[in-house]
């Protein structure tokens, strides 16, 4: 019987609040960013936790493929000899170092 007054209480405060949160939302209108101007902003200023952004990013980089970079090399010791289509065709560009981003409501946390 207790659960029950207890959940009742919490659904209770819950409706309660809900108007009042909704209205804090609708006050401030969500960012949007337009197309290649991506607004950059620190952790902490979108409520992240620094030290663990920086943790992710050292992780992100850390784990780089260890395949060449030239493709061309990579393609040929990755398939067998008598693959079947094993020609390239057209040429082949190096490939780059680990990229991404961390991306919190349209903010660009880090890259």
């Amino acid at each position: 019987m207790r659960r029950i007054a207890v959940a009742t209480l919490l659904a209770v405060c819950a409706l309660l609040s809900w108007p009042m949160a909704a209205q804090q939302r609708a006050t401030t209108a969500p960012y949007f960013p337009e197309r290649f101007d991506w607004q950059h902003k620190r952790p902490d200023e979108v409520g992240m936790n620094a030290a663990l952004v920086a943790q992710a990013v050292q992780a992100a980089t850390g784990s780089e493929m260890t395949t060449p970079r030239d493709l061309t090399i990579a393609q040929a010791t990755s398939f067998g000899r008598d693959e079947p289509f094993d020609t390239i065709i057209g040429p082949m560009k190096p490939r780059g170092p680990a990229s991404g981003l961390i991306v919190h409501r349209g903010f660009i946390v880090a890259e």
